[in-house]
């Protein structure tokens, strides 16, 4: 409960105090640490048990599904609708704002494309520490009891510190906090945006200053971060399930109902104005019906079973209500399209308006200004972090040792060089469409 609301209250200060920029910032330093100590650890953690061929053929799990499930239509129907989950998440109106703090479409192109590699090759190599672990047959639940059932949760912890030198669990968990607090400080700010421009300018206020925007964003951002306190400390309450169980849960239940419409916008603008709020509402409902009315075990005949595993009943009731989801809050969204009616006014000047500016590539003339100075103190930054985390080396007590701060030092340090050479590069910029 404290970690909670320490966490909490450490991220809705960032983001109140610091705004986008420290917000951005923080995020850039915290993905180039990530990355570095995951690539770095996952490869010493292959190199500890031989390669992947000598980790695939000493894996303890009698079938590639793990355990506490019996049917392969079942964990390739999660499998499948997770792909699917992650693409709505990452690919839509409310996820964008990553994109267009780049200078022009071919960044926004670059960024995609680097996240897309992350995405491929940063999972493999975070959970190739637990396999090891589980590999080496490493009894978990003996070494932290406390933890009981969940103790498989421990195997990353127990790699790092049993088969890492002195320091890198400390190295590692900043790494960890840092990744947990950089998405949390995000979304406030994006929230606090969202209602500023949308409600509070766009409704209660329309002549407001910049001063007393800014005044009411930051009063948002921090009534934001209370609220998810008070829902972090809820979801702590929960027993029946997993932390990993929850967030796919959080994620069918609440998240997908705002990121079907808000991708789906993207593909068609072709529906009336009410289209979105009334799919966020029929998504709830939704969401509703598959947690509190729908049985997993309704699906006991279609496998002929009489009972469905902890982890079965779980996988099935996140699968179903994404399925759920696609196909009547997605098809709800889109049959709003028969109500759809031309626009003429203000309101169809800005439809056309937005339907050009989603055609049209960003020009020279509309790109704004880079200010170098951001960087130049990322890459500073950068630079010394990765001077301090190599010089940890020095405290170790054999060359192997060192070289797992060394590895991950110069990593950082390489990303922090990089980022100060390119401070003064210009992005070349596609000229607008004019036919």
């Amino acid at each position: 409960m404290v970690t909670i609301v320490g966490v909490g209250l450490l991220v809705t200060f960032i983001a109140a105090s610091g705004g986008s920029w420290t917000v951005s910032a923080t995020n850039v330093i915290q993905l180039i640490l990530l990355v570095a100590i995951t690539m770095s650890v996952g490869a010493f953690a292959l190199l500890e048990v031989g390669g992947p061929v000598s980790l695939i053929n000493s894996y303890p799990a009698d079938s590639y599904m793990g355990a506490d499930i019996s049917y392969w239509q079942i964990f390739w129907l999660w499998v499948v609708m997770m792909l699917l989950k992650q693409t709505i998440s990452a690919n839509n109106a409310l996820s964008c704002y990553r994109f267009l703090v780049t200078t022009n479409e071919r960044e926004a192109k670059k960024a995609a494309m680097f996240a897309g590699i992350l995405f491929i090759f940063g999972p493999v190599m975070w959970f190739v520490p637990p396999w090891v672990t589980a590999a080496m047959g490493v009894d978990l639940m003996a070494h932290y009891p406390k933890l009981a059932e969940s103790a498989n949760n421990a195997a990353y912890v127990y790699y790092i510190d049993h088969y890492l030198p002195t320091g890198m669990l400390g190295l590692v968990l900043a790494a960890m906090l840092a990744a947990t607090i950089a998405p949390m400080t995000t979304a406030l700010n994006r929230n606090a945006g969202i209602f500023v421009r949308n409600v509070y300018q766009s409704v209660l206020n329309p002549k407001a200053t910049e001063q007393k925007q800014l005044f009411v964003g930051k009063v948002a951002t921090v009534v934001n971060g209370l609220l998810c306190i008070l829902a972090a400390l809820l979801f702590a309450s929960i027993k029946e399930y997993s932390f990993f169980d929850i967030m796919m849960l959080f994620g069918a239940l609440l998240q997908t109902p705002l990121a079907i419409p808000s991708l789906l916008a993207l593909v068609t603008l072709k529906t009336p104005d009410w289209s979105g709020w009334a799919t966020i509402a029929v998504g709830l409902a939704v969401s509703f019906f598959m947690q509190f009315v729908f049985n997993v075990d309704w699906l006991l005949p279609w496998f002929e079973a009489t009972s469905f595993t902890s982890r079965e009943s779980v996988d099935l009731r996140v699968s179903m209500t994404l399925i759920a989801h696609i196909v009547i809050t997605g098809g709800f969204f889109i049959l709003t399209r028969c109500f759809y009616r031309e626009t003429s006014g203000e309101r169809g000047d800005e439809i056309a308006l937005l339907k050009v500016n989603l055609d049209t590539p960003i020009s020279l003339s509309e790109e704004a200004k880079v200010d170098t100075r951001q960087g130049a103190y990322l890459g500073r930054m950068c630079q010394i972090l990765g001077v301090l985390v190599a010089s940890i080396a020095i405290t170790t007590n054999s060359i192997s040792d060192a070289c797992v701060f060394v590895s991950i030092g110069l990593a950082i340090l390489l990303a922090g060089i990089h980022l100060y050479r390119q401070r003064n590069v210009q992005p070349s910029s596609q000229e607008p469409i004019t036919d």
